[in-house]
């Protein structure tokens, strides 16, 4: 009860209760839908720059919002544990809109008739930014080919993935983690991560 507790005074949180609330909407008013997912060069008025961000909170199907939430309670929880709330939101809404807009210039270019949501760029973007902040440099590369192999691998039991918004989401992650160790790490980033390097020593 008392992690429960814990966990509802989290950021994390708060972004499962916002993908959460949408999803219940999209069922209560399906139309909604239209007005939030990518935003398509050739469909869509130059107005509607919401497109890049609504989607990072939209999905359709019970089995897409169950496995990017369970995915999003997992990282943002480790995450959260050396990052500010600020910098935390900052990084999932960065490598979010960044994953939509490449999805948004892809689809447009290849694939018009396609429709971009769910929060998986966001996630990949957590991703990539433990990889280039928690992991130690020399397995980096390693943890690296494991995620990508997984992403690739999500293809063949899950139909439409969005493998622009996946790739896009990591690689802006790595990049933003490596900016924030080398321009903006802090105390808590600095405890923590001196703490966990010392408890992942300890058990090899």
């Amino acid at each position: 009860m008392t992690k429960i507790k814990e966990f509802t005074k989290t950021l994390t949180f708060w972004l499962v209760l916002i993908n959460i609330a949408v999803y219940i909407t999209i069922l209560i008013n399906p139309t909604l839908i239209y007005y939030l997912w990518s935003y398509n060069l050739l469909y869509n008025s130059p107005i509607e720059i919401w497109r890049f961000v609504t989607p990072v909170f939209t999905h359709a199907q019970l089995y897409h919002l169950v496995a990017n939430l369970l995915s999003l309670i997992y990282l943002g929880s480790f995450i959260e544990k050396y990052l500010t709330k600020t910098e935390y939101l900052s990084i999932y809404l960065g490598t979010g809109i960044i994953s939509e807009i490449a999805t948004t210039i892809a689809y447009s270019l290849f694939r018009p008739e396609a429709i971009g949501i769910g929060a998986s760029g966001a996630i990949y973007g957590l991703m990539g930014f433990i990889i280039t902040t928690v992991v130690d440099k020399k397995d980096r590369l390693k943890v690296l080919i494991v995620v990508i192999i997984s992403a690739i691998g999500v293809n063949l039991f899950i139909p439409n993935v969005g493998n622009v918004a996946h790739f896009a989401g990591l690689i802006s992650g790595l990049v933003l983690g490596l900016i924030f160790m080398k321009c903006c790490k802090h105390e808590k980033a600095d405890k923590f991560l001196e703490e966990y390097m010392a408890e992942v020593k300890s058990r090899f």
